[in-house]
């Protein structure tokens, strides 16, 4: 399935046969024969600086929803019969910490650029 839907393909002609250290900001990735980097490696299921990325916006876009659902579900809802002054304020901080959160899962969303070196060591 990951295959299906999640590809970061690298693929690379021509290198002499042999085994290579693929590295990515300095990073260590894998090492690959030059078989595999002609026909093409995944880097999306490998543990790279891009997926590392990716799961820290995957975290704050948890926590996003953890923040809405908790202001909706035991703030807003319940407590909305009882009048209480200090839900509205609860809610306004929610919202903020809400806004907070979107402003920095976009921050870290943004395309970065990479240092990739392959080192032949074979």
């Amino acid at each position: 399935m990951t295959n299906e839907i999640n590809r970061e393909p690298l693929r690379i002609v021509g290198l002499k046969r042999g085994i290579y250290v693929l590295k990515i900001d300095g990073e260590m990735i894998g090492t690959f024969n030059n078989d595999e980097l002609t026909d093409g490696v995944n880097l999306a299921i490998l543990d790279t600086p891009m997926s590392k990325q990716a799961k820290e916006v995957y975290d704050l876009t948890v926590a996003h929803c953890d923040v809405h659902y908790f202001r909706w579900r035991t703030v807003e809802v319940p407590l909305a019969k009882y009048g209480l002054s200090a839900s509205g304020p609860a809610m306004n901080a929610a919202d903020s910490l809400e806004k907070e959160l979107m402003l920095k899962r976009s921050s870290i969303a943004q395309p970065k650029s990479h240092k990739f070196v392959l080192v032949p060591i074979s």
